[in-house]
């Protein structure tokens, strides 16, 4: 388409040192279970401050906990020195600002924090410090390093990645049962230092200590100038057991890793709109069509048909990807209706399914 306190705290302690690769990604283990550092959670721990978006020249480093009080008070701060514990000096409060999302905590750690940052391939300490309602202390540590060459323009030795996820992440349910399409479908975004390869998604399970894989996504070199790219992916979020409010932490991984603590909300598709780019000389029109929900979001896995042509009957075209999209040809200087099947009844129901060019108010 053209389209910080004077109660008991609880403190983990993490330590940024060297890259690794391993299958799974389980937190920072500890003597405590009420407090977990979930992010960094790729398997060497590695960071990166290289800004994913070329124009911008601030980066960060996305810091996560799993709180067992989200009312509790939370911070996170950093230690130039690897092996610092919690009662050594160095430590000092990273400025960001903390953000609460359900059971989850978050700060991102800019590259021009006034306390500084680690140097390209060097290691420091970084903790989360809770002040809960109740509850004895404890702590947890594990290690990690900042990417080598990860400084100014030059190449990092891992690339970093940011998840264009806000505060709340809509999903869809398929209630397609005849074609055995019932899943719980949620778009994803984002943007990569890296230039290709694939981005790993998955969501922190709790009961596991670890992020669950949900899938993937290919990179796509969206400038062609400029170092980067793009993803975007369509989860499936059934085995969450997804719900209104629900909140859960998306992560994506390509050599360093994002998490985006988020809230679920559920969506409909709710308009449909085409566009038609004619065939040359004998040959079919192509149609690009996209759903989106009531306030113009994409709508991935919708049900989309193109209505009877002549002796044609209605046709079923396909089901929509991460853009909300579905293309399709059809016979040059036609003009069939298409629509979204809101339900498992695949015939048009004009008050109930959007359709292109709409005979109903869209």
């Amino acid at each position: 388409m053209s389209l910080a306190a004077p109660v008991a705290a609880l403190v983990a302690a993490l330590s940024l040192a060297g890259p690794g690769v391993a299958p799974a990604h389980p937190a920072a283990a500890g003597a405590g279970d009420q407090l977990r550092l979930i992010a960094p959670y790729n398997a060497g721990r590695v960071v990166s401050f290289r800004p994913e978006d070329p124009s911008d020249p601030v980066g960060a480093v996305r810091l996560v906990a799993e709180l067992a009080d989200p009312g509790a008070t939370t911070t996170f701060e950093w230690n130039p020195d690897p092996a610092a514990r919690g009662t050594d000096d160095g430590w000092s409060a990273i400025s960001g600002p903390v953000t609460v999302t359900g059971r989850f905590a978050s700060v991102d750690w800019s590259s021009q924090d006034a306390i500084g940052i680690p140097e390209p391939g060097a290691g420091a300490a970084v903790r989360v410090v809770s002040t809960p309602s109740a509850g004895p202390a404890s702590s947890m540590r594990t290690t990690v390093v900042r990417a080598a060459g990860d400084a100014g323009s030059s190449i990092s030795a891992r690339p970093s990645v940011e998840l264009e996820v806000g505060g709340e992440l809509r999903y869809f349910v398929q209630p397609y049962a005849d074609s055995r399409r019932t899943a719980s479908l949620s778009v994803v975004t984002g943007r990569t230092s890296a230039e290709g390869g694939t981005v790993e998604l998955s969501a922190w399970r709790t009961r596991r200590l670890a992020f669950e894989r949900l899938g993937s996504a290919q990179v796509v070199d969206g400038t062609g100038t400029e170092p980067g790219g793009t993803f975007a992916a369509v989860l499936d979020l059934t085995p969450f057991a997804p719900a209104y409010d629900k909140k859960v932490a998306i992560g994506a991984e390509l050599g360093t890793d994002h998490v985006a603590p988020t809230a679920l909300n559920e969506h409909d598709p709710d308009r449909l709109r085409g566009e038609v780019v004619p065939g040359s000389a004998g040959e079919d029109d192509v149609v690009v069509l996209m759903v989106t929900d009531w306030d113009g979001f994409p709508v991935a896995g919708a049900e989309v048909f193109r209505s009877s042509l002549g002796s044609t009957p209605k046709t079923r075209l396909g089901y929509t990807d991460a853009r909300g999209r579905v293309v399709a040809t059809q016979p040059a200087g036609s003009k069939p209706r298409y629509y979204v099947n809101t339900d498992d009844h695949d015939g048009f129901v004009q008050s109930l399914d959007p359709s292109w060019p709409s005979p109903r108010r869209q």
